[in-house]
């Protein structure tokens, strides 16, 4: 049997704080890790070595990630998650749709144009408002809210800052496990109405 990856404990260490290894990253580390599972055979081992220890290694396009099976207690609590990100998917979505840009994988965007298009925008502020309903987004002022949603994509490693000067984030390829799951959900048009 092949030897494990020599930096098997840091993609553990990495992955399993529910963060993703995408290869688009900026963070040279995490590129080299991406690299390495990626790397011939690796995938497959270290899949069969993290199952054994209760984590399943997940493949996306162009990036990695830990899931488990899961038990029925901790449903609600996936559902109240999968809740929030719509509502947060539903905000880019149409902040892209009103300034005319596609919002995914190597998007460039910062929080300045976002404010500035709620406030000329009444239904961008308005999705903007409905996300104070999660207490890490509930902020007095939509500059500080932008800012807590913004930090949240970024721990969650599905965006990363590009350009501190400018205040410049990037979406990652991470951001593609999110947009399966919103284009994955149907909901008929009798229940939107």
């Amino acid at each position: 049997m092949p030897a494990l990856p020599s930096v098997t404990i840091d993609i553990f260490d990495f992955l399993s704080k529910g963060n993703f290894i995408s290869e688009d990253s900026t963070n040279d580390e995490t590129k080299d890790l991406f690299r390495v599972i990626d790397r011939n055979d690796n995938f497959e081992l270290l899949r069969d070595y993290f199952l054994n220890i209760g984590f399943i290694l997940e493949k996306g396009a162009g990036y990695y990630y830990f899931s488990r099976k899961e038990k029925k207690q901790n449903l609600e609590r996936k559902i109240e998650q999968a809740y929030k990100w719509l509502d947060i998917l539903d905000f880019f979505r149409y902040y892209a749709s009103a300034v005319k840009i596609i919002f995914s994988q190597g998007t460039i965007f910062s929080p300045t144009k976002i404010l500035l298009q709620c406030r000329t925008n009444e239904e961008l502020a308005n999705k903007l408002k409905k996300l104070k309903q999660y207490h890490e987004f509930n902020k007095e002022k939509p500059s500080e809210q932008i800012d807590k949603i913004i930090e949240h994509l970024v721990n969650e490693t599905f965006i990363e800052l590009q350009n501190p000067y400018s205040e410049e984030y990037k979406v990652l390829a991470a951001f593609s496990y999110l947009e399966k799951f919103f284009n994955s959900i149907n909901i008929s048009d009798k229940l939107s109405e």
